[in-house]
């Protein structure tokens, strides 16, 4: 194994271009990237060769994530005002809920501009736009949220840097497509869009449908919600999302097609070739995301070995792989989706042969018990991306992963039989019916297996001190378990053991009582929590309230959880709160009171002085009479107020916020 380490050059290059992203995000300047090539030139006349990439990439990564910085929209386009605006569609995403386009704005009111990329939300369309269209839309752009409102906030930052978004929008009328660019990536995405209507149309059952489409293509719009909650409640989120798993039972299958050519040793090479023009197609249909191409490329350089009679590293083909993603997308480094899947990887490589107990030399039992020590190698290599991330850990993975490994390449190869019979018009009913029923148990056994007792661990909020503590753990078990040496084993178990303490003595603090505020346009949502109740009070228009509801409830999912809140009363459009969070009209959280101006008349029991007013437009107080009888810090205008009312309250001597200017 040592000899293996000694004989990775991809790695301190991986690691010096990781390191070169990451300093670039935390703002290093250009003289940093210099000086590490400087330095580089200068170890390399002491032929330290891993110094040496490791300097030099650390300078290439700060320059790569330097250019590859998304252009920034116009100042005059982010000043609140209602502009027409043509795009090119990148993504589309058109759920029961909304409809999501990513695209590229090159015209801003008739006026050409450098592109520069929009996240446009809507209601959900019929027939969507299409990756190539370009479309026409009127809209009020506004710079990307930002995070750090409350804890556990979701953090879009990131997400928005990757995708290349520098702007979002929010449209009530339909997107007008005004015509269409072809090209390579718009033709791919066309031939996925074809395969989906082929399974729409094949006669499955919706759930049937909306599960093989997602396997098969990566198309996850359709996917019941039922489904993929028991996944995720089961601990095998990561099946729904195309991976090296579904990556690898494309190559079997193609693998099966070209077997025949094995009986011409001389068309080996070609064979090889095949299969990857076959495999590179596939991830270019799908989209190419992260997991996909590191899967693809770990497969190129592979077969690339193989066909040269070469041997390969696994530990530097991976680096390799992971090194060619973040050359062509820089911020994947960030994406959590990335990160599982080369942390899975890196898991299976370390520690799925220690795990099998059985001697290699009994093959046969030796393999049967493989899948096991897989599965629990990739999950002590993602155990910390998954508690960072979801804040939960399976129990029974074992469980579910063995039934996933077994159903899900029998389900992608029917799902793409059908495809073929639905395509050259060869009878596929008993096919349908057959996999419909493939679906149907494996959801059931996937509920079975989710409603066991003690099947997961959730709500894990850990703090960055720990979860460094935890990633430490288990590299330094890794290297422990590989070079078997004292110091190792000793230092391994001063790790393990300082995480052990940090969980039993250290923790978030969460204080008794919180307030604050979830600026989005058109529906600030205003939340209060004391102890484990919690009230949010939206914003918006009375037509968005469901969505609206939906979307603050996940939006607090981790800081509801982390503050072990077990009752929250989401207000409707007019202001008018539950039973539980009424004394009058003052709801209190802790030091912080919040009095609602909902009636025509005269509050009650508001004899104290509440932190914040909030004026609803059933409230007929005037200015004076507000201050006089509650003396509030700050009012709040509500959302369905007149412009008249909004600036009598506006201009009042008191602090005022302003919903709609968020």
């Amino acid at each position: 194994m040592i000899e293996k380490l000694n004989r990775m050059p991809a790695v301190p290059a991986l690691a010096g271009w990781a390191a070169g992203i990451l300093l670039w995000y935390m703002g290093a300047e250009w003289w940093l990237a210099v000086l590490a090539a400087v330095i580089g030139m200068a170890v390399a006349l002491w032929r330290q060769y891993a110094m040496m990439s490791l300097l030099y990439a650390l300078s290439a990564g700060w320059t790569v994530a330097c250019l590859s910085e998304p252009v920034p929209a116009p100042d005059a386009v982010l000043d609140g005002r209602e502009l027409q605006y043509v795009a090119t569609v990148r993504s589309v995403r058109n759920t029961p809920g909304a409809l999501t386009v990513v695209a590229d704005v090159d015209s801003v009111a008739e006026q050409a501009c450098a592109p520069f990329g929009v996240q446009i939300a809507s209601v959900p369309e019929w027939i969507p736009p299409r990756v190539g269209d370009m479309i026409r839309f009127t809209a009020r752009l506004d710079a990307p949220e930002l995070p750090g409102h409350y804890r556990h906030a979701p953090d879009y930052t990131l997400r928005y840097l990757a995708d290349g978004v520098v702007a979002t929008a929010y449209i009530d009328s339909e997107i007008n497509v005004c015509g269409h660019h072809g090209g390579f990536g718009p033709y791919m995405a066309a031939r996925r869009d074809a395969i989906v209507r082929l399974l729409a149309r094949s006669g499955l059952s919706d759930e049937a449908y909306g599960l093989l489409a997602a396997l098969i293509t990566g198309y996850t719009e359709d996917l019941d919600p039922g489904v993929c909650e028991g996944f995720r409640a089961a601990g095998i989120a990561h099946a729904l999302a195309l991976s090296g798993f579904h990556v690898g039972v494309v190559v079997m299958l193609v693998s099966l097609l070209l077997w025949p050519l094995r009986a011409w040793p001389r068309l080996r090479p070609w064979r090889f070739a095949m299969g990857l023009v076959a495999v590179w197609a596939y991830a270019f249909m799908t989209g190419m995301p992260d997991s996909v191409m590191r899967a693809v490329v770990m497969l190129s350089i592979y077969s690339l070995g193989l066909m040269l009679g070469r041997g390969v590293n696994p530990y530097n083909t991976l680096s390799a792989a992971v090194l060619i993603i973040l050359a062509v997308r820089p911020y994947s480094l960030f994406s959590a989706g990335f990160q599982l899947s080369v942390c899975a990887v890196l898991g299976i490589l370390v520690f799925a042969d220690k795990f099998n107990p059985v001697d290699p030399r009994r093959h046969r039992l030796h393999v049967a018990v493989a899948p096991i020590a897989v599965a629990c190698a990739a999950l002590v290599g993602t155990m910390p991306v998954t508690v960072a991330v979801f804040h939960r850990l399976p129990l029974l993975f074992l469980l579910s992963n063995l039934l996933v490994t077994l159903m899900l390449p029998l389900l992608m190869t029917g799902g793409m039989l059908l495809i073929v019979c639905m395509w050259t018009g060869v009878g596929s009913a008993l096919l349908c019916r057959g996999l419909d029923l493939l679906v149907s148990w494996l959801d059931s056994s996937i509920g079975a297996i989710a409603s066991l007792p003690g099947s997961a661990i959730h709500s894990i909020y850990l703090t960055p001190v720990q979860l460094m503590l935890l990633a430490s753990a288990i590299i330094a078990a890794g290297i422990a378990v590989h070079l078997r040496r004292r110091i190792a084993t000793a230092a391994a178990a001063t790790v393990i053991a300082l995480f052990c303490s940090s969980c039993l003595w250290g923790g978030e603090d969460v204080p008794q009582s919180d307030a604050f505020m979830v600026p989005v346009r058109g529906n600030t949502t205003i939340v209060a929590r004391h102890g484990n109740k919690a009230v949010a009070t939206l914003t918006c228009h009375e037509r968005h309230g469901a969505n609206a509801r939906g979307n603050i409830e996940r939006a607090l999912e981790h800081y509801l959880a982390a503050c072990g809140v077990d009752t929250l009363v989401v207000t409707a459009g007019d202001f008018t709160v539950g039973p539980y969070s009424r004394r009058g009209d003052i709801f209190r959280a802790g030091d912080v009171t919040v009095a609602l101006l909902v009636h025509p008349g005269r509050p009650d029991s508001l004899a104290e002085s509440p932190r914040y007013a909030i004026v609803g437009s059933r409230c007929r107080l005037s200015v004076d009479d507000i201050f006089r009888l509650i003396h509030p810090d700050t009012i709040v205008p509500g959302y369905d107020l007149s412009p008249r009312r909004r600036s009598e309250l506006s201009a009042s001597a008191m602090p005022c916020i302003d919903l709609c200017s968020y």
